[in-house]
């Protein structure tokens, strides 16, 4: 439940800041990029606390994220440009990209990232 809200908060903020940036003159990718990576940081503290209770180190977990997040970030910009390139809006193309990418990040952090070491 906490991850689906911290994510629902996440996706929220990643699309808001996205589209403002995007009509303040930002190119779409760099404000996809930007935002996803103000996100990442509070996604990191609030999963980590709240949502997996992770008692996996900080060195451990951290750098896991990290790559996580630099993946998924990946395919969230693949996905925006090429929903982009092909005609979609921006605003749509933000929101089908926020709706698939969390779905692999909780397996991912649940399975990997916070998972504390044996």
């Amino acid at each position: 439940m906490s991850f689906g809200m911290i994510g629902l908060i996440n996706t929220i903020a990643y699309a808001a800041i996205s589209i403002a940036f995007v009509h303040c003159g930002i190119n779409a990718i760099v404000a996809s990029l930007f935002a996803y990576l103000l996100c990442a940081l509070w996604s990191y503290w609030t999963n980590a606390r709240f949502t997996f209770e992770s008692r996996a180190p900080h060195a451990v977990a951290a750098p896991r994220f990290l790559g996580m997040t630099i993946l998924s970030g990946g395919i969230a910009t693949t996905i925006l440009f090429v929903l982009h390139k092909i005609g979609v809006s921006i605003e749509m193309a933000l929101v089908l990209t926020s709706v698939s990418v969390p779905m692999a990040n909780y397996a991912a952090a649940e399975f990997f990232v916070f998972r504390s070491p044996a």
